[in-house]
């Protein structure tokens, strides 16, 4: 995935308790959602609990798309220091 130092990357799999976010876009919406859920001060504990795993869980992939993005970025600046400019595909995340 990612150097070893990338300590908040996602896992190859969503735990089943979480719906895995289909977009960068998505995973915030969803993750202001439980912000604001949790600081209306009206949600019970347990509820709180989930949705603070949920809210890491989206955290990760979130910073695992940025982590993507910026490789994308690097590969297109890299063929613009010799005038080319190279595209390749990411591979697929499963």
């Amino acid at each position: 995935m990612a150097d070893d130092d990338d300590s908040e990357m996602i896992p190859e799999t969503t735990p089943a308790r979480f719906d895995e976010p289909k977009t960068f876009e998505d995973a915030t919406a969803r993750l202001e959602g439980l912000v604001r859920d949790m600081e209306s001060g009206r949600m019970p504990l347990e509820d709180m609990i989930r949705a603070f795993e949920e809210g890491r869980y989206l955290v990760a992939f979130c910073n695992a798309k940025l982590i993507e993005v910026q490789k994308r970025v690097e590969q297109v600046k890299a063929g613009e220091a010799d005038g080319t400019i190279r595209y390749s595909a990411l591979p697929p995340r499963n």
